[in-house]
């Protein structure tokens, strides 16, 4: 009964600290740091990760063959294992092991914050037992983005308390808490399909209070629209196309689950016009004047993407020409900066600025192959695949497994969130924030797939 009860107090702390980096994390920020986006978080992150860590371990010295339980149930985990495991090879075998491990100032991206991101991983995967402890991650994910969105929309206003270099209340880009704009597009991204799983599950709760019912239905509501506005006011155009395309897949796949035949031919038909009228839109683009509202400008500029792109074009230029140098595994972690030096152009100069240098390709798949090689990229790209086929799978077999939460209709909403992330990071990368709730939703759909949940 004692051993019951310390355990129960740990799994509360270790609950407590979760749904605080769910919540915590996309919120802080400090002034009183040089880095003030990154280091941050980056320094709370790794501490309540290693204070569950602590935990975890001081429950699993307590129980008796729980190692041989974890081994038992770590093999579905291999993807993820082996990707870690290749990153971890990559850095051994780097040009700059200390950087590649540590991680640079800016970025605070090395090996340490990517095994801190594994543990997490694995923290939740195991800890994981309740239903309602998913709601509740869901409901703490719905909060920070309600008030990262809030602070976003004041900055527009000119009402942020800060005084920034780029304020948004002059380029009309809003980077709330994240410090860039396409930032704060990559994780809202992962957000407004959990405000759409909440309407959902409020509508199906039990709850006896309708006053109650009611009212969270309404701020989840009010949550989604200031999401989405947020996420138009980023004017981040790869959050734009990103936001497009998950929520294309989710209305598939929910019509393919209903089987609804008509809907799924009108549907695949209005996505061929949109996209044969975007392609028709950059062989005649449209005429973009200075005089109009920046907003305006920035939203014609779909109709010039190659020209908008063309720095990234450069980029992916050169980070190929790199890749086939060292392919199998590749330069190691944060180690851009140092290899991308040498093919500097003064073009840079006039599209960005005078010795802007890329410390990234801008490109997701073509920053993990240049620093882990093909060997880490098709690591990577496994691990990808595996939770979206097991997920689909999943979701779309006959079982509802679950007779509380269904666990089964909260697939798509993560894969939504995982899936515009990861269109939106193959024109930008990972940051602490947005890696840390990558992470998540992997751990979330493997332990939705793999996991055993009692109410």
């Amino acid at each position: 009964m004692e051993i019951q009860k310390k355990e129960n107090k740990i799994n509360f702390i270790i609950e407590f600290c979760w749904l605080t980096v769910f919540f915590l994390l996309p919120l802080f920020f400090t002034t009183l740091v040089h880095g003030v986006w990154q280091i941050s978080k980056s320094g709370l992150f790794q501490i309540l990760v290693e204070i569950m860590f602590f935990l975890w371990l001081i429950k699993i010295i307590q129980k008796k063959n729980f190692f041989q339980k974890i081994l038992i149930k770590i093999k579905p985990l291999l993807p993820a294992i082996i990707f870690i495991l290749i990153l971890g090879l990559a850095t051994f075998f780097s040009k700059t092991p200390y950087s590649s491990f540590w991680g640079y100032y800016d970025r605070k991206m090395g090996y340490l914050i990517w095994l801190h991101y594994f543990i997490f991983f694995l923290i939740l995967f195991f800890n994981l037992k309740k239903e309602k402890q998913l709601i509740r991650i869901f409901q703490a994910i719905a909060f920070s983005s309600f008030f990262v969105s809030i602070y976003g929309l004041l900055q527009l206003l000119g009402l942020d308390p800060f005084s920034w270099s780029e304020p948004s209340v002059i380029t009309q880009r809003i980077f709330s808490t994240f410090g860039q704009p396409n930032f704060l597009a990559s994780w809202l991204l992962f957000s407004w399909p959990i405000f759409l799983y909440l309407i959902y599950f409020q509508k199906r709760s039990q709850t006896k209070n309708d006053v109650v019912k009611n009212c969270w239905k309404i701020f989840y509501s009010f949550g989604l629209a200031l999401n989405l506005i947020a996420l138009f006011f980023t004017q981040s155009r790869a959050g734009w196309l990103a936001f497009f395309l998950s929520l294309l897949f989710l209305i598939f796949i929910i019509l393919i689950k209903k089987r609804k035949k008509f809907f799924i031919k009108a549907f695949l038909i209005l996505v061929l016009i949109f996209f044969i009228s975007i392609v028709f839109l950059n062989f005649y683009p449209l005429s973009i004047s200075h005089r109009e509202n920046i907003l305006i400008q920035r939203i014609k500029t779909l109709s010039h993407l190659g020209e908008a792109g063309k720095l990234r074009m450069i980029w992916w230029r050169h980070a190929w020409d790199l890749i086939r140098k060292k392919p199998i595994l590749g330069y190691g972690l944060e180690t851009q900066y140092n290899i991308f030096a040498p093919y500097y152009q003064p073009e840079y100069g006039a599209l960005e600025a005078i010795n802007s240098m890329p410390d990234r390709a801008h490109n997701d798949f073509l920053d993990i192959t240049l620093v882990a090689g093909f060997l880490g990229l098709a690591s990577y790209l496994f691990l990808l695949a595996i939770v979206f086929i097991k997920g689909l799978k999943k979701f779309f077999s006959k079982l509802f497994f679950s007779d509380g939460l269904n666990l089964q209709l909260m697939i798509p909403f993560i894969l939504t969130g995982l899936l515009g992330y990861l269109i939106s990071i193959q024109f930008s990368f990972h940051t602490t924030a947005t890696a840390v709730y990558f992470w998540v939703y992997l751990a979330l759909s493997f332990k939705i797939i793999y996991g055993d949940f009692s109410k």
